[in-house]
């Protein structure tokens, strides 16, 4: 189980049939102690979540590298 600070950009994660692409976090504007998290739903929606930095989110999905990056690049065409 992947957790929110293990997270890189272009990290695909399932949980049951939810899949989420991690494009981004950073400290949250308004909640100082979490973590502001953005992802790309397999819906084509947006979604902004607050998260604890050790947060478990599901599986992360293998690929490469460059497969991650293409996926956050295409996550910003689409």
């Amino acid at each position: 189980m992947a957790i929110v600070h293990e997270l890189r950009p272009g990290d695909e994660v399932t949980l049951g049939d939810q899949k989420a692409l991690f494009i981004a976090s950073g400290i949250h504007p308004k909640y100082k102690a979490l973590r502001l998290v953005i992802w790309k739903l397999t819906d084509g929606t947006w979604s902004l979540d607050a998260l604890r930095w050790n947060q478990e989110v599901g599986e992360i999905v293998l690929a490469t590298p460059q497969a991650k990056w293409q996926a956050v690049q295409e996550a910003f065409r689409a």
